[in-house]
C-alpha cells in the first residue's frame, strides 16, 4: 500500500485506487486541476493486469 506519489515509476500486477472523500479530485476529474488529473493517470497506469477504482458517494448528486 502506498500513496499516489510513492508508486510513481513502479509497476504492479494490480492497483486499487480508493477514494472516500467526496471533495477529492478523483470524484471530479472533468473539473480537476491538470496536475491532479495527471497524478491519477500515472497511478492508474502502474497496473499491469487489474485496476480497481472506487469513488466516494456524492449523496445523490
Amino acid at each position: 500500500m502506498g500513496t499516489i506519489k510513492r508508486i510513481k515509476g513502479l509497476e504492479f500486477r494490480a492497483i486499487a485506487l480508493a477514494c472516500a472523500d467526496p471533495a477529492d479530485s478523483m470524484n471530479h476529474l472533468g473539473t480537476a486541476e491538470l496536475m491532479a488529473r495527471c497524478e491519477r493517470y500515472v497511478a492508474a497506469s502502474r497496473a499491469r493486469e487489474h485496476l480497481l477504482v472506487t469513488l466516494a458517494e456524492n449523496g445523490g448528486e
